[in-house]
């Protein structure tokens, strides 16, 4: 089961370059975005509980439910959850597989615009030519240190070779 909720690259095939955040990285999105999901939860319940208890729908209750459920479809069915991957695979000459919690994600390499360095400095910007539910935008975070670095440079050398 933990297997489907944080999905992980096997060892690299011809062809594939693996690229891991460090393990404190890791651990770090995956149990943020698992305590985000349990609180949103929490709160649903909490949110019921006051519906029973009160016998009516007051806004505080209505404004909580629909908050933590429009939170929950943007982060899991929307690909929010995707915005800071933990792992990537570079297939050479066809796209990247980006590995979050909840989510692995394959890009082609024609829907990829541009990587760089991002404005708010948070790490490497990989600019999605088209939506890919709400985001537009992956960020390889600073946290992934040199590894980061090296993988956005492999995503530039597969951009030059197919001349995107």
């Amino acid at each position: 089961m933990l297997a489907r909720m944080f999905p992980s690259p096997g060892p690299g095939a011809k062809g594939v370059k693996v690229f891991r955040a460090p393990r404190l990285w890791e651990f770090n999105i995956c149990a943020a975005l698992a305590a985000g999901v349990c609180g949103a939860l929490v709160i649903l319940a909490l949110a019921g509980n006051l519906i029973r208890s009160t016998g009516r729908v007051g806004w505080v209750p209505a404004f909580l439910i629909v908050d933590m459920v429009g939170g929950l479809l943007i982060l899991l069915p929307g690909n929010y959850a995707s915005r800071f991957p933990y792992a990537v695979e570079v297939v050479e000459g066809k796209g990247l597989w980006f590995y979050a919690p909840f989510k692995k994600m394959y890009v082609p390499l024609e829907e990829i615009k541009q990587v760089g360095w991002s404005y708010a400095g948070a790490g490497w910007a990989v600019r999605l030519g088209k939506r890919r539910g709400v985001i537009k935008t992956i960020i390889i975070y600073v946290a992934w240190w040199r590894v980061g670095r090296e993988l956005a440079a492999a995503i530039e050398g597969e951009l030059a070779r197919r001349g995107i």
